[in-house]
């Protein structure tokens, strides 16, 4: 099976993603009277919610305080060190170690 992405080629959003047994390009078959302007494409790496515009993709964004710098997202404050993780309601980093 070959996982492909339906991408809306106006927001460049993934909306949709498929296994087929082929490689499909267009509109994939059974969308062609949903959205005239889908396109799909073979990846193993695009997610829904990710973006393709010009050939590049971006992966979903991981909380909303983040943006998107060089195609990678970036949060508010710098990661300390590998064992935090981010705390979106108050926008710093927690250890993860007692």
């Amino acid at each position: 099976m070959i996982r492909h992405c339906i991408i809306d080629t106006l927001t460049g959003k993934i909306v949709n993603c498929i296994e087929y047994d082929t490689i499909q390009t267009g509109i994939p078959k059974g969308f062609e009277n949903e959205q005239p302007h889908w396109i799909c494409v073979a990846s193993d790496t695009m997610q829904i919610y990710g973006t393709y515009l010009n050939g590049v993709y971006t992966e979903p964004q991981p909380h909303p305080s983040w943006t998107l710098v060089n195609n990678v997202w970036q949060p508010p404050v710098p990661k300390p060190d590998e064992t935090c993780v981010w705390d979106e309601e108050s926008l710093t980093w927690n250890s993860t170690n007692g």
